[in-house]
């Protein structure tokens, strides 16, 4: 990792955060109403920390090298591998007409398309 990017996101990122503490502590006009110093001080942390986490994230996706057009290619050449083996898939294996229905006797022909431990 290109620890450049990750530095220049970081300070980008921390002076934002610092912008949104310094509003969290300050919002309020009544002092009473203001959060105390531990709860600005957690802020503060919390804060830090989705920085650190949001930079990194944004530098390892700037620093990876995706190439969409080899990824297109890579999908298109398995989506034809498995169009070309589809022949075992082209249609479902027909029903076989049980005996006991109407057609003269209980007996049925083997199907030949069915493999040999369906037939019965």
């Amino acid at each position: 990792m290109n620890s450049k990017v990750f530095i220049f996101i970081l300070i980008v990122a921390l002076i934002v955060s610092a912008g949104v503490v310094l509003f969290y502590a300050k919002r309020h006009p009544n002092p009473y109403f203001r959060p105390k110093r531990g709860e600005v001080a957690l802020m503060s942390i919390f804060m830090v920390l989705l920085s650190g986490g949001f930079s990194f994230m944004l530098a390892q996706l700037f620093e990876s090298d995706i190439n969409l057009q080899k990824s297109k290619e890579e999908e298109n050449s398995v989506i034809g591998a498995g169009a070309a083996n589809s022949d075992a898939f082209d249609s479902p294996t027909p029903r076989r007409s049980e005996g006991g229905g109407s057609g003269g006797s209980g007996g049925s022909t083997p199907d030949p398309s069915l493999p040999p431990f369906l037939q019965k």
